[in-house]
């Protein structure tokens, strides 16, 4: 058996100190990073930014992303709703 736990069907990935490929995050800031990455689903880890600038804008433009497309779509969902509601008591 692989002494990591990968490759033996497991769902997670277990290392021990000093083996593996996925550091401790070394900054606050990469910390953060690699937070709103998760948090906003949007990275598979294949393609990535590697300077700071980069990051951020990486950040910004998933916030972003996420105003533009679930903020609205929640709005248009609950007036939908609304005229449902209204449509099934005129009909009741």
């Amino acid at each position: 058996m692989n002494p990591t736990g990968a490759g033996d069907g497991s769902l997670s990935h277990h290392t021990t100190a000093g083996q593996g490929t996925v550091p401790c995050p070394a900054t606050i800031f990469d910390a953060i990073y690699w937070a709103v990455v998760s948090l906003t689903t949007v990275g598979y880890g294949d393609i990535y930014p590697v300077s700071w600038i980069g990051r951020a804008i990486a950040m910004s433009s998933s916030f972003f992303g996420i105003a533009v497309v679930a903020l609205p779509a929640g709005i248009i969902t609950a007036g939908y709703m609304s005229e449902l509601r209204k449509d099934k008591d005129q009909f009741e």
